[in-house]
């Protein structure tokens, strides 16, 4: 004789075993946890981006004004990083520039800023705050005066790589550097094939430089 197969325990449902008046108050009070949760999280955005326009205005306005030296920038620049949207890029561009213009240690310290905004926007814990063209311009055109042209091309080179469409202003500053440099045969490949590679004309500066170096 078969031995019947037994059938599945059935367990009664949260609902038939709650009164229906505690189970509306416990639902309740989860709605009520979730909404708070919700308003923490909003006033702490908010919180967050307040404290962002506040860092930004103060960077823009000391910039504009002449007083940012070079050790404020740096801590005004670490703090904005922490709270930073992806506007924030034009207020990290007056830092960069404060720091290009800064006499003997401006150069390593230009590129470890550089390549903070660079990881900034790869981690996926942060707001995407990244370069953009003014940025590398400040990069390319730091380097071209210093006389180290190869930062100035690589930096270049990611301006490529990251699509970004490449100007007059960025390539004129290269050709300064290779001009200032004593390069003048490559500053003219670049001014005459380059640049309409690019889709840019070459200006009377760029021509100027080449002419000067000659």
């Amino acid at each position: 004789m078969g031995t019947a197969m037994a059938s599945p325990l059935q367990l009664p449902s949260l609902s038939a075993c709650v009164p229906p008046r505690l189970a509306a108050s416990v639902r309740a009070d989860l709605e009520a946890r979730q909404m708070k949760g919700q308003r923490a999280v909003g006033m702490s955005r908010r919180r967050v981006r307040d404290r962002c326009l506040e860092l930004e205005r103060v960077i823009t306005g000391r910039f504009h004004s002449g007083s940012l030296g070079l050790d404020d920038a740096v801590k005004l620049f670490h703090k904005l990083l922490q709270v930073a949207r992806p506007a924030s890029i034009s207020a990290l561009n007056h830092i960069l520039t404060v720091v290009s213009r800064a006499q003997g240690r401006g150069s390593a310290l230009l590129v470890s800023l550089f390549n903070q905004i660079r990881m900034v926007r790869a981690s996926p814990n942060k707001v995407a705050v990244a370069p953009d063209l003014h940025t590398y311009s400040i990069i390319i055109y730091t380097f071209s005066t210093m006389g180290c042209l190869h930062l100035s091309f690589a930096a270049f080179g990611l301006v490529i790589k990251t699509g970004f469409r490449v100007d007059d202003i960025v390539i004129s500053q290269l050709i300064k550097g290779l001009c200032d440099s004593k390069r003048v045969s490559e500053a003219m490949d670049v001014l005459l094939r380059r640049m309409p590679e690019f889709g840019c004309t070459p200006d009377v500066f760029s021509y100027t430089q080449v002419l000067k170096a000659l």
